[in-house]
């Protein structure tokens, strides 16, 4: 069974945890761009709305009695019960309890019992006007629990043609201002989700906000969001462009890797990736292999031809390219980390033969392999054979520095 060096897998190894720290660590400096900030802070949240009447016919108040004993130790709702028949229940739940346990736990079943959408009702409770309501109760709290089952339950509002602006507005306002880095991080991997959020630069600030936080995992997870999401459009690369440049010196490899990937996106203004090649071909020699693997990538992507000649040597090197920042917790105090992985094999060289393989395919005979998941170390050694006769068949095409 054959899989292309960039399947599926490529594409959930990159996949990032919910992850965050208590503290700082290594202090990242620049100030964030001016207009991205203002329309952030001119989009504070309205005040939290009143708990919306929900009732609940005899069936459903014994059924939440029930559910309210079988409350797990570590408080949540077992999956048996997270259903659509008990949807309304949840909110009912939400809006009404005034133990944080109970909160939470609704809270954390709302979005699984509900959606935005026609097409999935089947299974779940299209949301009404009370689901955003109980959001917006509780994205103020002070129990960091509820809150953090709140920003969870906040997504389903803000997917779709018409997300939820008050929503989109308090998840904008506690990504920049939330009191602590847990909160910011929390608020920050649910914005995205929005479905204006490419288009909205109120919506982009706080990620490029967090580019100066001293934890590299709130850091690391803006630069991730900022290159897949608005990078390439965002309005004043320059100041960006700065910012980056500074990160790829970061004490966190996961920060300097991430940091290249983005400066690889803002590759389509001319000035900027004239400057940024010579940070990348700098950090060919970065000591991490992530840093390095994801230099590559960004090099090929700006199709810096000079650089292949350097990469080439690469195509040997079995070391791991993944790296987690681990050790702390969120706001349900949950430990998590944040995973990086260089390439879909998860090795230096299949990093070096994706960059060369894109090279190869700008020109008239391009270079493609396939890599059998059974015996992925030989099969990379044997691409690697193929890419060297490729390459030296082909590099008189390519100019050298």
């Amino acid at each position: 069974m054959k899989a292309s060096s960039r399947p599926w897998r490529a594409a959930c190894a990159r996949a990032v945890v919910f992850s965050f720290v208590v503290g700082s660590t290594v202090a990242c400096g620049g100030d964030p761009p001016a207009a991205p900030a203002q329309a952030a802070a001119q989009t504070a949240p309205p005040p939290a709305p009143s708990a919306p009447l929900i009732t609940l016919d005899p069936a459903q108040q014994q059924t939440e009695t029930t559910l309210l004993t079988q409350l797990t130790a570590n408080g949540r709702f077992p999956s048996a019960v997270v259903n659509k028949a008990n949807a309304r229940i949840f909110l009912h739940l939400a809006a009404t309890s005034a133990d944080p346990r109970v909160q939470t736990a609704a809270l954390l079943a709302m979005p699984e019992v509900h959606t935005h959408a026609e097409r999935y009702t089947q299974n779940r409770d299209l949301i009404g006007p009370e689901y955003p309501q109980i959001v917006l109760m509780h994205l103020r709290t002070a129990t960091p629990t509820v809150q953090a089952a709140a920003i969870r339950a906040s997504k389903t509002a803000i997917l779709g043609d018409t997300p939820n602006a008050a929503i989109v507005a308090a998840l904008i306002d506690l990504g920049t201002n939330h009191p602590r880095s847990e909160g910011r991080y929390e608020a920050l991997e649910i914005l995205w989700n929005a479905s204006t959020f490419r288009q909205s630069a109120p919506q982009h600030a706080p990620y490029v906000v967090a580019l100066d936080a001293p934890q590299p995992w709130l850091v690391s997870i803006a630069l991730f969001r900022i290159h897949h999401g608005f990078g390439a459009s965002y309005a004043d690369k320059p100041a960006l462009f700065t910012k980056l440049v500074a990160l790829t010196r970061h004490a966190d490899p996961g920060v300097r890797g991430r940091a290249a990937d983005v400066l690889a996106t803002l590759g389509n203004d001319a000035a900027i990736r004239t400057q940024a090649i010579p940070v990348l071909m700098g950090l060919l020699d970065d000591p991490h292999p992530f840093v390095k693997s994801e230099a590559m990538g960004a090099l090929a992507s700006l199709n810096h031809k000079p650089a292949i000649h350097r990469i080439i040597t690469f195509t040997d090197d079995m070391t791991g390219n993944t790296y987690d920042i681990r050790g702390f917790n969120d706001l349900l105090g949950s430990s998590g980390s944040v995973h990086h992985d260089g390439s879909a094999w998860s090795r230096v060289s299949d990093a070096a033969l994706s960059a060369i393989r894109t090279f190869a395919g700008r020109t008239q005979t391009p270079f493609r392999y396939d890599v059998d998941w059974h015996d992925v170390e030989g099969e990379l050694r044997r691409v690697s054979r193929e890419a060297r006769t490729w390459y030296d068949t082909h590099k008189s095409e390519f100019p050298t520095e």
